[in-house]
């Protein structure tokens, strides 16, 4: 993955191709760079000045994570994320858990949201915080979740399959956007969410 940061009008390289494995990335209230990094299995924090990578969270009851995939953070930089597992095997390791799971990072503990989703994918949050959005690649479906994680599913959309992403957007920010491999859907939400 490559990254690149914009600053007053010229844009620079942060990182080369090869140097990471990532996918997800958002930035926490000191302005690092989180990123779901499928190279060391973990949630990675990245200095943009200096460029400096440290590990935020790597394991689940001592169990390493399989391949990080997308993040968001909350305005108390409490960090969800989707940890599904394409393979069996992730650099030649084998899997340490045995389940894709969806997780919530406090700062200090990471908690299992649900393990029962089939390849979690992206995430996002409701812009009141109140509600965490999974897309699920497995279920072709979006779950939803109270931030206090005991989720209930928000349903299926009729003709999705192969669903990738899930963001945010529209005018007012209620347009929940699904990415699927060949279209772009959209449901309009009650409530607005977190801009992407």
């Amino acid at each position: 993955s490559i990254i690149y940061a914009l600053r007053e009008g010229v844009i620079t390289t942060l990182t080369t191709e090869g140097q990471l494995r990532s996918n997800g990335m958002a930035v926490d209230e000191d302005g690092s760079m989180l990123i779901a990094a499928h190279d060391e299995r973990e949630i990675s924090r990245i200095n943009p000045m200096t460029l400096q990578r440290s590990s935020v969270a790597s394991s689940y009851d001592n169990l390493g994570f399989t391949a990080p995939n997308d993040l968001v953070v909350s305005s108390a930089g409490h960090v969800f994320f989707s940890d599904p597992a394409y393979n069996s095997q992730v650099d030649g390791r084998d899997r340490d858990l045995d389940f894709e799971g969806v997780f919530h990072f406090d700062g200090q503990t990471v908690h299992l949201i649900d393990d029962s989703i089939s390849r979690p994918n992206g995430i996002t949050l409701s812009i009141d915080e109140t509600w965490l959005y999974v897309a699920s690649r497995g279920d072709n479906d979006v779950y939803r979740y109270p931030v206090a994680p005991d989720g209930t599913r928000v349903g299926r959309m009729a003709g999705t399959r192969n669903v990738t992403n899930i963001a945010f957007g529209g005018a007012d920010g209620r347009t929940l956007y699904i990415t699927e491999r060949n279209r772009l859907l959209s449901a309009a939400m009650p409530l607005p969410g977190l801009p992407y």
